[in-house]
């Protein structure tokens, strides 16, 4: 009986030092999986000794359980842990699942919930007595207790002793009635949603803004962002602080300004230097800590010539960088001065065009290549051109190359691959690319130009004019154009996930794979003497880890993660290394080459890590993308969305990815003379140290 207690004690005090990770209760069912590793998504890991996984096999109902494993006689219990805010109301709270067991040697299994009162645990239970033993199949067990005054609800399920349990279906109860996911509090209990005095209008214009006036906006833009994330009753959602803005605006004019703003800051009260919980405006995703930004109202329908509207904007997207990008110091301009120089452009443009142009060039200065306009407006798309002729280019060598002509147009038939356009309805193609670089997001030099590629020959004419050059010397052509998406249907090639090179060689390209193809393609390569990845792609499946398994010997470091420490307003922290692969003498013991390029962005980077710490693993190609890690979605008055990185993703010694992109072992670019013999250099390289 002793020895039950100390482990449950030593449960109870390892859950004790959790800190928060979920501002919601999520994903009990576990069919969600995390971008970053192998588990349920909203799920955290504890324990000794054990393995804790998702299992598509052994499961009660939809596509996964989770497992807990016991790894070794050294272990004394492993669980599956998610954690909530407490916002409910009742008497009795209960957590309910099913359990399936499988015994080597005393196990015993069971459901954990437990309260929390700031680090104070004010009720729990681990099922003492009543735990699953032996070899069991799938049963319901329940825990019920009281729903006392707690800051945050536990509920797991855990292991102790040699063996392995499943588990499935978690429910969540408050008084027999059970919480759905992801269910949050009432809107209406917040006071910020029943501000609508500025709905219609910021009531905020100004004329002939002074150098005074722009540096009273940049001090007030400051202070607004630093309460907005560290004031605790800004926190508890008593005020909509996009109003509170609006009636700040007038202290700018005022002779004594730096005394009005401090009275301003004062005058909220219980400011501090940390980040308060259960925060209005802000949540972290769990078992990730890249940021939510919540409750961020959109103003779709806003008057493009509002002037508080357009400086919330910016100061809204300004603070968010500030404060919870973890590149911030990879941004060449001080970004404080960024601040300032925007203050006026945004207040010129005063138009739906100018106002989204703007936000535009304002978004590349953090060269981030996953920020950018996702939704731009119709007059942006109107302006930009709508019809691109049936044409596909790339930057080879720094220019403007064509690499692939619609076979439906014979008219084209003039057109090589591997002709460079030197000039687009008159216009040098290089001026061309100076007018649309400022307003593209990219983490370095080749992806802003694969992003140029998108625009440089956009048009609302029928015809362009191009002016074309090969080995024979320039000529110009009147193209037709087509509306974009049309062209992009035409270039579109239903490319098989896999296939064989040869008897020898295994290639698989991730962009087209099914979900959870990879491990019968892995079956069937294993004998292969060499295996192509091919991630010049965004792979369409996550596969770090479903074949990131057949590739090692041992669970091998491949990363490291940069967070938010969630609790100070600034400042980071890293992650132990997060490692890829199992014990597994089996293992592919093959040669791997991995081929990678500029659209080697984000999940492709990602994997491209994960598979190259294999034993015989090669990388291929040209400078990736530079934007890894999970993204954090931004809304920006007028309904514009865009994103930034949120965590950053580093190699096990600390060397970065953001901007630079992925370590490559043999550096190869395609060439102009290569598209026009229709050679892939980097594939050929690869095949080289393949055989």
């Amino acid at each position: 009986m002793k020895s039950k207690l100390i482990t449950i004690y030593k449960i109870i005090l390892f859950f004790y030092c959790i800190t928060t990770f979920a501002q919601q209760p999520a994903n009990f069912g576990f069919e969600v999986l995390s971008s970053t590793d192998a588990m349920p998504q909203y799920w955290l890991p504890m324990g000794t000794d054990y393995k804790v996984f998702p299992d598509s096999i052994h499961k009660l109902s939809g596509k996964y359980s989770v497992s807990v494993k016991y790894a070794s006689n050294e272990g004394k219990f492993g669980s599956i842990i998610n954690q909530f805010p407490n916002k409910y109301n009742g008497k009795k709270i209960t957590l309910e699942g099913y359990i399936k067991t499988k015994e080597i040697k005393d196990i015993t299994a069971g459901l954990f919930i437990r309260l929390n009162k700031g680090q104070k645990m004010v009720a729990v239970d681990t099922m003492a007595g009543r735990e699953v033993k032996g070899t069991t199949d799938w049963q319901k067990y329940s825990t019920t207790i009281d729903l006392k005054e707690a800051d945050y609800i536990y509920v797991a399920g855990f292991v102790k002793g040699q063996g392995q349990a499943w588990f499935d279906d978690f429910r969540v109860l408050i008084d027999n009635e059970p919480l759905l996911d992801f269910e949050s509090m009432p809107k209406e209990s917040f006071k910020a949603n029943a501000d609508h005095e500025f709905d219609e209008s910021s009531k905020f214009s100004i004329e002939n803004l002074s150098t005074k006036e722009i540096d009273n906006l940049y001090e007030l833009g400051k202070a607004w962002g630093q309460l907005k994330y560290t004031n605790t009753k800004v926190a508890k959602g008593e005020y909509n602080w996009d109003y509170e803005l609006f009636r700040a605006f007038h202290m700018i004019q005022e002779k004594d300004f730096n005394n009005k703003l401090n009275d301003w800051v004062v005058r909220y009260g219980e400011n501090q230097n940390s980040i308060p919980q259960n925060n209005y405006y802000l949540d972290f995703y769990p078992n990730v800590g890249n940021p939510i930004f919540q409750n961020e109202k959109e103003y779709k329908e806003m008057n493009f010539s509002d002037d508080g509207y357009r400086l919330l904007a910016l100061f809204r997207y300004w603070n968010m960088i500030e404060y919870f990008f973890p590149y911030k110091h990879l941004i060449k301009k001080d970004w404080d001065q960024v601040l300032k120089q925007y203050i006026p452009e945004i207040l010129e443009a005063n138009d739906e065009l100018s106002y989204q142009l703007t936000l535009m060039k304002l978004l590349a200065e953090v060269e981030d290549s996953h920020a950018g306009i996702y939704n731009p407006s119709k007059v942006s798309l109107k302006e930009r051109g709508r019809k691109v002729p049936p044409l596909q280019i790339k930057f080879i060598e720094n220019k403007a190359v064509v690499v692939k002509i619609a076979d439906s147009f014979p008219q084209l038939s003039n057109i090589k691959t591997g002709d460079e356009i030197i000039a687009i309805d008159g216009k040098e193609t290089e001026e061309r690319i100076d007018e649309i670089e400022k307003y593209i997001s990219a983490s370095n030099f080749p992806t802003k130009l694969r992003d140029i590629t998108y625009r440089l020959l956009a048009t609302n004419k029928e015809e362009l004019k191009l002016t074309l050059s090969n080995e024979k010397g320039q000529y110009e052509m009147s193209i037709p154009t087509i509306f974009a998406n049309d062209v992009y249907n035409l270039f579109t090639t239903d490319q098989p996930s896999h296939k064989e090179l040869d008897k020898n060689i295994g290639y698989i390209y991730p962009g087209t794979l099914k979900e959870g193809e990879i491990k019968e393609i892995m079956t069937s390569f294993m004998n292969k003497k060499g295996i192509v990845v091919d991630l010049r792609c965004y792979p369409s499946d996550f596969i770090v880890f479903s074949m990131g398994n057949f590739l090692m010997p041992k669970p091998t470091s491949f990363v490291k993660f940069k967070n938010h420490n969630q609790k100070k307003l600034e400042g980071f922290y890293m992650s132990e290394p997060l490692q890829v692969g199992i014990d597994f003498q089996d293992y592919y013991k093959g040669k791997i080459a991995i081929l990678v390029n500029e659209e080697t962005q984000s999940n492709a980077e990602y994997t491209a890590m994960a598979f190259q710490v294999a034993p015989k693993a090669r990388v291929f190609g040209s400078q990736t993308a530079g934007a890894d890690g999970n993204v954090s979605e931004i809304v920006l008055p007028g309904g514009f969305k865009t994103y930034m990185t949120g965590i950053g993703v580093y190699y096990p010694d600390g060397t970065e990815t953001q901007q630079i992109g992925i370590r490559i072992d043999e550096p190869i670019k395609p060439n102009i003379q290569s598209v026009r013999e229709g050679r892939d250099l980097v594939l050929e390289k690869a095949l080289e140290y393949l055989k």
